[in-house]
């Protein structure tokens, strides 16, 4: 995962995070869930997004926090 993704989510977040991790399976078929972003807080939360590319995983870890105030804030627009 680039350095810049994860600075993205890590400016995102209002509570400090351990780890911000990405597994990805080069088994799946196309079109198949094979991209998963993980982040952990350091309090033992944890939030996740998954898709079929890196930044379909991304955009369902946005839209999956977005109601969720006490540990993101609103992310910032990628140009």
């Amino acid at each position: 995962m680039s350095s810049e993704l994860v600075l993205y989510i890590l400016s995102a977040a209002r509570r400090p995070v351990s780890t911000v991790s990405l597994t990805y399976d080069c088994t799946a078929g196309v079109y198949e869930v094979c991209a998963l972003i993980t982040v952990r807080f350091t309090d033992g939360h944890e939030a996740m997004g998954k898709g079929c590319t890196i930044f379909g995983a991304l955009h369902d870890l946005m839209v999956r926090t977005r109601d969720d105030a006490a540990y993101w804030q609103k992310w910032a627009a990628l140009h």
